[in-house]
C-alpha cells in the first residue's frame, strides 16, 4: 500500500470520527441564551423557556453519556 493511499485512508477514517464525535454533535445542536435553551434539528428549531421549569435533569447512559453531558455544560 503507498503513502498516498494511506494518507487517504487515514483521512476517511478521521472523517467518519469527526462526523459522529458524541461532544460536537450535542454542542452543534444545543445553544443555551439567557433562560433559552435552543435545539436545532434539520427540519428547524424548537425553543424551551428554561425560567419555566424549576430544574433541568441530564440522564444518559452509554459511552457517548459523559461526552454529550460535558457539551451541556
Amino acid at each position: 500500500m503507498t503513502e498516498t493511499v494511506k494518507h487517504r485512508l487515514n483521512a476517511i477514517f478521521n472523517a467518519g470520527l469527526a462526523a459522529v464525535n458524541p461532544y460536537k454533535l450535542i454542542f452543534d445542536r444545543l445553544k443555551i441564551t439567557d433562560d433559552t435553551l435552543a435545539v436545532t434539528r434539520e427540519d428547524g428549531e424548537t425553543t424551551f423557556d428554561l425560567s419555566q421549569y424549576k430544574e433541568v435533569v441530564v440522564l444518559g447512559c452509554g459511552k457517548a453519556a459523559a461526552p454529550m453531558a460535558k457539551a451541556l455544560e
